[in-house]
């Protein structure tokens, strides 16, 4: 290498040498943090956190300007005093996790000094919230057989679910589990209970739960009794003198859906009519069984129907022919007491006799 070059080499040696002191120099002229902050804070959910950062400057070059870049990087809570230096804010739900920000502290000739900080917020749980719910009327009133019924349905938030938690949910129909679908709709049938009440129930993973009420009331439809006129009571014919037990149940002629599919037994009132020597009982339970009772020795013909009431309709029956048929009855003497008769005496007794049939009676002795 010949002299000139090296030479050259020593000269940009010397001035790199230069650089770097003077760098140095600067350096140490900025301001700086004091006492520098931790690279790393651990901060809670909904837990207010306050430090007060401080700095220093070697030339004296205040006042200082604090600042940083957190909105850049979403953290929107962070609150810093630009000339105090004073961190106070309260981390919600959305800061959970880990937020690097550069906090800068610049002086009066802008020179600064800079750190990267790592706030970790940690997550605390939060109860989940029923945002809506429907139907939003709380106190319901439906018909029995109501086609349109109500459509229960809700929607539910929780920050939390970020974080790995879960929402359930039970509706609960008078104290019991009735189903776990979010939405679902209930349409009333026939012999429907006189209403109930529903509970939504909505709760996390740390069994935080929120809860909505309805009161449903269901107002009774009544189905008329109708009469089979396809199956009508048979005529019935008969002996005087005897007694028809159990002879034939109304049950097998009559239908009243609300008796029959839904046990209201206080829609049964059997009545009859156009009965008079015949005494006719209807069983008071299922399957209402009917007796006949003629009086004694009576025969002829009798017509009755029979009808079926819920209270609000009723349905009646074909009318039936109730035929006692004659039976030949022997003539009764009436009693008279022991005779006695005398000799030579004329002796008369007046012997009476009635016959049921009303016969002709004739009388002879022996």
């Amino acid at each position: 290498m010949d002299k000139q070059a090296r030479n050259l080499k020593i000269l940009n040696t010397i001035f790199i040498l230069i650089f770097f002191v003077l760098m140095q120099i600067a350096l140490a002229l900025d301001p700086s943090f004091d006492p520098e902050p931790p690279s790393i804070f651990n901060l809670t959910e909904d837990v207010n956190f306050y430090y007060d950062i401080n700095a220093t400057d070697p030339e004296n070059d205040t006042p200082f300007v604090f600042s940083h870049d957190a909105l850049s990087w979403g953290f929107e809570s962070f609150y810093m005093d630009n000339l105090t230096g004073i961190i106070n804010f309260t981390p919600p739900n959305d800061d959970v996790g880990e937020n690097t920000i550069t906090l800068i502290v610049t002086d009066a000739e802008e020179d600064q000094d800079s750190k990267f900080i790592y706030f970790n917020v940690s997550n605390v749980n939060d109860p989940p919230n029923i945002t809506s719910y429907s139907p939003v009327m709380l106190n319901l009133d439906v018909n029995e057989n109501d086609t349109p019924g109500y459509y229960f349905a809700y929607n539910v938030s929780d920050p939390d679910l970020l974080w790995g938690d879960f929402v359930n949910n039970t509706w609960i129909m008078d104290g019991e589990n009735y189903t776990t679908n979010q939405s679902w709709l209930y349409s009333p049938g026939f012999c429907e209970p006189s209403g109930f009440n529903l509970t939504l129930q909505v709760w996390d993973l740390a069994g935080e739960t929120r809860t909505v009420n309805w009161t449903v009331t269901i107002t009774n439809v009544n189905r008329p009794p109708t009469f089979n006129w396809s199956n009508p009571i048979d005529n019935i014919t008969w002996f005087e003198d005897n007694d028809l037990l159990d002879n034939f149940s109304l049950d097998a002629h009559f239908y009243d859906a609300d008796y029959i599919e839904c046990n209201d037994s206080t829609s049964v009132n059997y009545t009859l009519a156009g009965n008079q020597n015949i005494t006719i009982n209807i069983s008071n339970s299922t399957p209402y069984w009917v007796s006949l009772y003629p009086d004694l020795n009576w025969y002829g013909l009798e017509i009755v129907n029979f009808s079926l009431s819920d209270g609000e309709a009723s349905a009646f029956s074909n009318p039936v022919y109730l035929n006692v048929t004659n039976v030949g009855d022997w003539p009764i003497i009436d009693p008279f007491e022991n005779q006695t008769a005398f000799g030579y005496v004329p002796y008369i007794l007046e012997v009476n006799a009635t016959d049921n049939d009303g016969e002709q009676i004739w009388y002879f002795d022996n």
